[in-house]
């Protein structure tokens, strides 16, 4: 239990480092997360849509064959 206690006084002597935020660096990490994961949803609608739609055709050339 003196581990707490030791990373406290260590944590307690540390010096504060003020570090300027990097705001232009996050909203293009965020811009480029948010449409990587819109093209990646993207990608799985069509390809649902995509598989539905062969289904439904196959199954009317099923069905109604010429």
């Amino acid at each position: 239990m003196g581990e707490s206690r030791d990373l406290d006084e260590l944590l307690a002597h540390a010096h504060r480092v003020d570090a300027q935020p990097h705001t232009v660096r996050r909203g293009v990490g965020l811009g480029v997360t948010l449409l990587a994961t819109g093209g990646l949803v993207a990608c799985i609608v069509l390809g649902i849509a995509q598989g539905l739609l062969l289904t439904f055709v196959s199954l009317l050339s099923g069905i109604w064959p010429s």
